[in-house]
């Protein structure tokens, strides 16, 4: 495994804060009569939250090896699952 560094507490304890200040924009633009179109306003929040994840989410994920053995035990089960429904194998 690997050595807890907090980066996922850290993620994770900045939704409060960052959904505050979404709320609180939004609502500043409104009363100025200029909101964000969603077309708009949807890409820029999952641009910060991607923003945010590729510094504190995924590194430990691929750090500590988690992705890849998260990976395997979705082949292994899904492999299992076409065999049992007699299904083709998966290619190595």
């Amino acid at each position: 495994m690997g050595r807890a560094t907090g980066r996922w507490f850290a993620f994770f304890a900045l939704q409060g804060p960052l959904l505050w200040a979404e709320g609180h924009l939004r609502r500043a633009a409104r009363a100025r009569r200029c909101a964000l179109p969603p077309a708009l306003a949807t890409p820029l929040t999952l641009g910060v939250l991607l923003a945010v994840a590729h510094v504190l989410f995924f590194p430990p994920c691929t750090e500590t090896g988690l992705a890849d053995r998260v990976v395997g035990n979705i082949r292994t089960t899904y492999a299992g699952v076409l065999r049992a429904l007699g299904g083709p194998a998966l290619s190595p």
